[in-house]
This record gives structure tokens, C-alpha cells and sequence, in this order.
């Protein structure tokens, strides 16, 4: 069966699919690890401006943890006859990216506005990048792909290869 598996292209683009969706997730949660947590001891950062910031983002991390358990377990399982990857898609995982599409717009909004106009927060992004792979502007805006759409890069692969299958 791994024999099939090495020519199976569908099988191929499916650990593809897997392997992307593990960097994303690791990229989304550095978000939390990076900025999050030691923000959290920023004066000049209130309770709800840390929610407006960061709330969004556990919802994406549970869908996208759960979407790589499916893809894993189907992996494991796979039968180039008969298995369809296109369900592992659920709508579900489509809402939260909607629902984080419109946390976005707010934290964006905040996060510009404290850009503006704390020194602080400033400084703080500005040491942390030294310690982190994206700004937090950058990591804000890893769920939304560059043209608006509510998928992320692998999801739009997926769809692409797999439309009803």
C-alpha cells in the first residue's frame, strides 16, 4: 500500500495539504506565545484591548488543529479508490475563518491605533520582532489571504483540487 501511496498524486498533494496546515497552525499560535502573553504585562494595554487583540485567534487554532487530525487520520486510512478528501472541509471550518475575518477588522483597527499613539506598545512590537518570524501586524493577517477571501491558502488549494471530491 505505501507503494500506491508514492504514485498516488492526490495522496501526494493530501501530505502536501497536511504539511502546510502544520506550519500555519504553528505560525498562528505563535501569535499568542510571541505577542499574547507578554502583552498581557503592557500597561499601557487595558484587558479588553488585549481581547480585541488576540480573541480570535484560539477559535482559527481549533479548527485548524482539528482540520490536521482529519487530514492525519485519513492519511493513515487512505485508499486511492475510494477516499475524498473534499468533506474534511467542513462548514464549520469555513465559519470560524468568517468569524475571525470580522475579529480582524477590530484588532486591525486597534492595533493601528496603538501604532499611532503608545510608545510603549511601539517599542514592545519592536523588540519582540526580534524574537519572532512575523511582525504582529503580519500575524494578524495570517488567516485572511492577500485577496479577502475568508480561506486560507491551503484551503484554497484544496478547493482548487478538489472541488467535489
Amino acid at each position: 500500500m505505501e507503494m500506491v501511496n508514492a504514485t498516488d498524486a492526490r495522496y501526494r498533494l493530501t501530505e502536501c495539504l497536511l504539511a502546510g496546515e502544520r506550519r500555519y497552525l504553528a505560525s498562528v499560535r505563535s501569535l499568542e506565545h510571541v505577542y499574547g502573553t507578554p502583552l498581557r504585562k503592557l500597561s499601557s494595554i487595558s484587558a479588553e484591548e488585549h481581547r480585541q487583540l488576540f480573541t480570535g485567534i484560539q477559535p482559527v487554532c481549533s479548527v485548524s488543529a482539528m482540520l490536521i487530525s482529519k487530514l492525519e487520520s485519513t492519511l493513515d486510512t487512505w485508499d486511492s479508490e475510494t477516499t475524498r478528501v473534499g468533506g474534511l472541509f467542513s462548514k464549520q471550518l469555513i465559519h470560524q475563518y468568517e468569524e475571525y475575518l470580522k475579529f480582524h477588522q477590530t484588532a486591525r483597527r486597534l492595533y493601528r491605533q496603538k501604532q499611532a499613539t503608545d510608545e510603549e506598545f511601539v517599542e514592545f512590537c519592536r523588540l519582540r520582532r526580534g524574537a519572532a518570524k512575523h511582525t504582529l501586524d503580519a500575524l494578524l493577517l495570517l488567516p485572511i489571504p492577500s485577496d479577502g477571501d475568508i480561506l486560507t491558502p491551503q484551503l484554497m488549494l484544496s478547493n482548487m483540487l478538489w472541488p467535489a471530491i
